[in-house]
């Protein structure tokens, strides 16, 4: 009897000690996730001829590139939201929604590109088969650019400080730094997203 109760005890002990660790081992994996920032991008120096975007003429100009079905990208448009309420029409402001070449302009139509579109001070702007995103060189959903108005990079880089995580950071900073007072100390920042032309 004293045998059976010993054994017992040791596969509960097993068995919770083997809970523990997957369980332990799954929230490392998740701030691991949450800490890896996406591929970095070699955007051009210089407001590329072939882009259709308008860039502004006594203004900055930023550009966010988002993957519509990227969850990490709800806290990118939070935090542009908020740069666009300290800016009042002080950047001309683009979001560019990826949409592949082999899908339906629907498949871009999720709950970000509602987001994006109620962003005041913004243009929201369907990117067919990644044609800016490729422009630019940007990989990472999130990442975001800003040129000054005589077209030469002075920013790039994410907006958030993790993946999906809203606060305060070193990117939204340096964004509005250079867009209220035309100066940073920061040109480029990590970029937390999904890739951006996976499906």
């Amino acid at each position: 009897m004293l045998e059976k109760m010993k054994g017992k005890v040791l596969v509960q002990a097993l068995v919770l000690a083997v809970w523990l660790a997957l369980i332990v081992s799954a929230y490392g994996y998740l701030v691991l996730y949450a800490a890896t920032p996406g591929q970095k991008a070699d955007a051009p120096l210089s407001w590329p001829s072939a882009s259709r975007l308008v860039p502004g003429e006594d203004r900055p100009t930023l550009l966010v590139f988002i993957h519509p079905k990227c969850v990490c990208s709800r806290a990118t448009l939070a935090e542009l939201s908020r740069i666009m309420t300290r800016s009042q029409g002080k950047v001309r402001a683009y979001i560019l929604i990826l949409l592949p070449e082999t899908m339906q302009e629907d498949w871009a139509h999720t709950d970000l590109l509602e987001s994006a579109r109620s962003i005041k001070g913004t243009t929201t702007m369907i990117d067919r088969n990644g044609a800016e995103s490729n422009r630019f060189h940007c990989q990472t959903s999130g990442h975001t650019l800003v040129y000054r108005a005589d077209g030469k990079l002075t920013f790039s880089g994410g907006i958030t400080s993790s993946r999906g995580h809203e606060g305060a950071n070193l990117g939204r900073s340096a964004v509005e730094d250079i867009i209220l007072h035309n100066n940073s100390s920061t040109a480029s920042n990590q970029v937390f997203g999904c890739p951006l032309h996976e499906r």
